[in-house]
């Protein structure tokens, strides 16, 4: 039996724990900050299918019901009425329910995460035919555009 990892038949909660160990593998952080293409191509196809999320930014059919064990409504707390209201939000922008069940759930990023996250933004934006797609309502766009915040956002 083989210890490779294979994304393409990998399921969303095999992807999910590769992306934890992956967030414990100094190496491959590493590799993640000076923005290896090999590595940032995984670190998203990790995320994409982890979330139940196709490269068309579809659903695979793999989000879980929402609230998921464990569920907090965080430290703000926000009433049944507001938290449905931002998980309508960023299901409306691409954001699958796994994710949106991630954000909410007190998951932190690391730190090249975090790194990486700004980094991609950064230059999201400095690409203009992007960030036009992006303000024209670009669903792919508007997607990475609100999971890139989404990072941010836990970081504090």
């Amino acid at each position: 039996m083989s210890d490779q990892f294979n994304l393409e038949t990998a399921t969303p909660a095999e992807a999910a724990a590769r992306l934890e160990t992956v967030r414990n593998d100094d190496v491959w952080q590493k590799r993640l900050l000076a923005k290896d293409a090999a590595t940032v191509r995984e670190f998203e196809a990790l995320h994409e299918k982890a979330a139940g999320v196709a490269a068309d930014g579809t659903s695979i059919g793999a989000g879980d019901s929402l609230p998921p064990a464990g569920f907090s409504f965080g430290p703000h707390g926000m009433t049944q009425s507001e938290l449905s209201g931002h998980i309508e939000h960023f299901s409306s922008q691409g954001i699958s329910d796994q994710e949106i069940a991630e954000f909410f759930s007190g998951r932190t990023y690391s730190q090249a995460e975090v790194n990486f996250a700004k980094n991609r933004l950064a230059d999201r934006f400095a690409d203009k035919d992007w960030d036009q797609r992006r303000k024209n309502g670009g669903l792919a766009e508007t997607r990475e555009f609100r999971r890139l915040n989404m990072i941010l956002a836990k970081a504090g």
